[in-house]
């Protein structure tokens, strides 16, 4: 069972408008996704396929819903038979191993702030989705727009260390700056 939410997905609006959000607006956005994040991961579920298609905004408020929990699992349940998400958004330890953890969540946050700042899917710059998946298998991360404030720019480094043990958590990344 699922809520009806009056609006449309980030994907949509950004498609619509033809360009990104502000890092203001990027931002506002991002706490009420961070907030979704830490309620999910305190109750032990990842999301797996964290991005702008998957968030959606209430038209009546403004405020915005984390959606598409079909490839939410338990975070102890452990190895996928395949690697699970969208390519472009996944994590590299995710790629290699099949494995999501917490923390996957984070790096596909990451790339759904790109895409919110940009209007770009993260890795357009790619001729495909699998030279992203490699390169993300590999520890690297999509391009970062020029002109960032210091303290986006930060909070994406956070979000893109290759080892997810390197990576704060949801809760910690409401303490950021940016957010």
């Amino acid at each position: 069972m699922m809520e009806y939410v009056d609006g449309q997905s980030l994907a949509q609006v950004l498609e619509e408008q033809g360009r990104g959000f502000s890092e203001g607006r990027a931002a506002a956005i991002l706490r009420q996704v961070l907030l979704g994040l830490k309620y999910l991961h305190a109750n032990q579920v990842v999301h797996g396929d964290i991005k702008p298609a998957n968030i959606l905004l209430v038209r009546e408020t403004g405020s915005v819903k984390i959606a598409d929990l079909g490839t939410a699992t338990e975070e102890a349940a452990g190895r996928a038979l395949l690697p699970f998400g969208t390519p472009g958004f996944m994590a590299p330890e995710v790629v290699r191993d099949g494995v999501p953890n917490f923390l996957s969540d984070i790096w596909s946050l990451g790339c759904t702030v790109l895409q919110l700042l940009t209007g770009k899917l993260p890795w357009s710059e790619d001729d495909n989705k699998f030279s992203a998946m490699l390169k993300a298998g590999q520890g690297k991360h999509p391009q970062f727009p020029r002109g960032l404030k210091p303290d986006t720019l930060s909070f994406l480094e956070s979000c893109f260390q290759p080892s997810y043990m390197d990576r704060p958590s949801a809760e910690t990344l409401l303490c950021h700056p940016f957010v």
